[in-house]
């Protein structure tokens, strides 16, 4: 039996065997190599370490020292559960997701045995912001006001997002570091389909859209005079007012409280205006009202002196509401001696 010991670091002997005879020189018998075999130290390697989702990445289990130098069989552990055992040093995943993230090693077995496992190697996939949520928070949006928005994310990403992008009908409006933005003083041209998205370094996350509207409150365009005069015998006399709302409104004429409809003394006609971008109007409606002056009933103001009627264009509804609208004139009649 022959017994040897190897220094660290050595690998391989020569033992040679003698035949020893008296009065004679030893005679070399055999001469053999002896190996000495210890399991592999290996290093895990994981390339890149941080990548994007759905990017493909290597993972290779390298020896560091070990007798045999060649791998039998590769382990490869994440979080200490072991995943996979493979004849191969060197695998490839494609398409990585976030839940791939995590702390890995790996094994290795030679003809001395396995090994202990690697130092432990992190992996980092990095990932869009989830879907976003868009919120009007002081709806309704009027016209010459502010109006503030909400982008709610469930699922900030990683890295979490640090921006908020908002657009309107496809064109930026604004990036935010929060998740709150109030709009310009709206306009005519304000109202649109809006978006949101949180943005990280992957990416802009998905989008929320949302249609929002802007309303305008019934105002006048064109107001009505205070007071109007017309000659006794004049057979027509035409008042006119443009308001402008959005919803378009109804506009109604009243006389002392009463309403005025088409008669054979009144004749009320309406007509919608479109919005006009330019000049920051909504739709408008013109209201004309028609006297006619040789209605029978006009009669009833005839005499010496002056008479004065009220006319008041009063309600329309306005979501839901109901406004009045503050215009009257006074209408006299000029008569002859």
């Amino acid at each position: 039996m022959i017994s040897q010991y190897f220094p660290t670091g050595e690998l391989l002997k020569e033992v040679q065997c003698f035949r020893l005879s008296f009065g004679r020189a030893p005679a070399t018998v055999n001469q053999i190599q002896i190996h000495r075999f210890f399991p592999p130290r290996v290093e895990a390697t994981i390339s890149p370490e941080d990548v994007k989702e759905g990017s493909s990445i290597s993972l290779f289990c390298d020896i560091v020292e070990g007798n045999p130098q060649n791998l039998l069989r590769v382990r490869w552990f994440k979080e200490d559960e072991m995943l996979h055992e493979t004849t191969e040093r060197e695998i490839v995943w494609v398409g990585v997701t976030r839940n791939s993230s995590g702390i890995y090693s790996c094994q290795g077995e030679n003809a001395a045995g396995w090994g202990e496992k690697s130092e432990e190697k992190e992996l980092i996939v990095n990932y869009l912001p989830g879907q976003a949520y868009l919120t009007e928070l002081d709806s309704p949006a009027i016209k010459g006001e502010t109006s503030s928005l909400q982008c709610f994310v469930e699922e900030a990403g990683l890295p979490p997002a640090s921006v908020y992008r908002w657009e309107r009908d496809g064109e930026l409006l604004a990036t935010t570091s929060s998740e709150n933005y109030t709009t310009d003083m709206l306009r005519v041209n304000s109202k649109g389909n809006y978006s949101c998205a949180a943005v990280n370094e992957v990416g802009v996350g998905p989008k929320a859209y949302e249609y929002i509207p802007v309303y305008a409150p019934p105002t006048f365009i064109q107001d009505l005079p205070d007071i109007r005069g017309a000659a006794r015998d004049a057979p027509f006399i035409s008042f006119e007012c443009r308001v402008e709302c959005e919803p378009v409104c109804e506009i109604l004429w009243t006389k002392d409280g009463e309403r005025v409809t088409n008669s054979e003394l009144f004749i009320v006609r309406n007509r919608i205006i479109p919005e006009d971008v330019l000049n920051n109007r909504f739709r408008s409606v013109t209201s004309t009202l028609q006297f006619n002056m040789t209605a029978g009933q006009v009669e009833d103001w005839r005499g010496t002196g002056t008479e004065q009627i009220t006319l008041v264009p009063p309600r329309q509804t306005w979501l839901g509401m109901e406004s009045r609208l503050a215009c009257c004139f006074l209408l006299s009649t000029h008569l002859k001696p």
